[in-house]
Formats: C-alpha cells, structure tokens, sequence
C-alpha cells in the first residue's frame, strides 16, 4: 500500500491530502451529483526517528502542526526520575536512601548508551528494538517494588535488584551475541555511578520474584531467589 509509484506518490498519502484538502469532500464515481462528506475527523500521524525514508510529503505536511521530541537531556531525566524514586526510598535506612541519585545516574548511562549505540537500532530482524523513555521507567518503577524490610543497610541487593530489572528490560529482548555484549558492557558502565562491587552486583544466578513467597503462603514480598533450585520446585509445582 506505501509504495512509492512512478510519478512519486502514494496511494494513501495522496487519499489523505485529497481528504483534507477539500474539507472531507467526497463524489460517488457512478453518480457525479451525489456528494458525501466526512465530518468530524482529527488526522495524527508519527514517524520512527530511527528508520524509514526521513521524508512526508510536503503537500501533506503542510496541513499539520509538525512536533519532533528528541531524547529527553539528563537534567530532564533527573528532575523527573529523582523525584519518583526518591520519595520511595525514603522509607529506607539512612544507608540506602543516599542512593536515589546513584541509581538515576546509572539508569541514564545505559539508556543513553541503549538508545544512542548503531548497532542495536531496529531493522528487518531487529525490528522490536525500539529503546525508549519507557524502558528507564520500568526499572524505576520495579525499583520501587522493594521491601525496606529486606534491604537495611544492605545497598548491594539493592544494586542487584537493579541489574536484574535492567536484564529484564533490555537483555531480554536482544537476539545476538554481539548485541548482548553491548548491553552488558553499557550495564557495568553504568553500574560504575553505584559504587558498589560489580562482583556482587553481577554474580549469577540474579532473578527476583515475588511469586515464590506467596506460593509458600508467606507475605507477597518482591526478592531475590535462594538458588535455582528452590525456583525450580516451585514452577514444577505450579504446573
């Protein structure tokens, strides 16, 4: 249907402007005399900012108001996200409630990383790689599902938690090896700003739940899992 025809247009591009440019206007081919009109009717469009021809025709274009948003600056960032978590970790001991800053700044050296590395912009194969303000708010947000019970003057599971929701968010979604080295260098890059020990933060096994505790009957409480093994018979069991 886009595909650009020998005169250089597009079917539903032309239909568009057509549509706009006489008001919703409309003749029936087979009877001439009978007009109809679209009414009431908002056009919106957008455009990937990292892939396609770059270009709208400008006989369409000029009928609308053009918006471009870039990726947001880390003053930016940090007014918004700071403000979130922070309120959350204040429920913390002093110890880990000094971390909010940490967390944001090593939140956006992987974004930016994530967003701004070639390699990982989408194409044919790649086409769900699409890195945006939404992934930096889902680690935030699953951040924010901590237990300050669980985490008293301990900062290293909190580091953990973080890395597991930035495996989470971005490594479960990468296909190739080399863009799965990417991800991991940019995380450690970004796991500098924490000020921890990497080792810790990166020791494997790292997933967090909250469904075994609540398969126990305890408390619904979002943790870290003892081993493999506990995790493995509590799936088996659930199936």
């Amino acid at each position: 249907m886009p595909r650009v025809d020998k005169y250089g247009t597009q079917s539903p591009i032309a239909l568009l402007r057509q549509i706009i440019d006489f008001n919703g206007l409309l003749y029936n081919r087979q009877a001439l005399e009978e007009k109809k009109y679209l009414v009431d009717c908002l056009f919106t469009g957008c455009m990937n900012p990292k892939s396609g021809s770059f270009y709208v025709d400008s006989r369409l274009q000029r009928h609308y108001t053009v918006v471009a948003c870039d990726v947001p600056t880390d003053d930016v960032l940090n007014t918004i996200f700071y403000q979130i978590l922070d309120a959350h970790l204040a429920r913390f001991d002093p110890i880990c409630a000094k971390y909010t800053e940490k967390f944001i700044k090593a939140t956006t050296i992987l974004f930016k990383k994530m967003v701004k590395d070639p390699t990982l912009r989408p194409t044919a194969k790649k086409f769900h790689y699409q890195f945006n303000l939404r992934d930096f708010s889902k680690i935030i947000k699953n951040l924010m599902l901590s237990n300050p019970n669980f985490y008293k003057a301990q900062p290293d599971k909190l580091g953990r938690l973080w890395v597991h929701e930035c495996n989470r968010v971005y490594l479960d979604r990468l296909l190739f090896e080399k863009d799965v080295e990417i991800f991991q260098q940019s995380c450690k890059d970004g796991a500098k700003a924490l000020e921890l020990n990497n080792d810790e933060l990166f020791k494997e096994p790292n997933i967090f739940t909250s469904f075994i505790a609540a398969c126990r009957g305890q408390e619904k409480n979002y943790l870290e899992i003892e081993d493999i093994a506990s995790l493995k018979k509590v799936l088996e069991d659930k199936l």
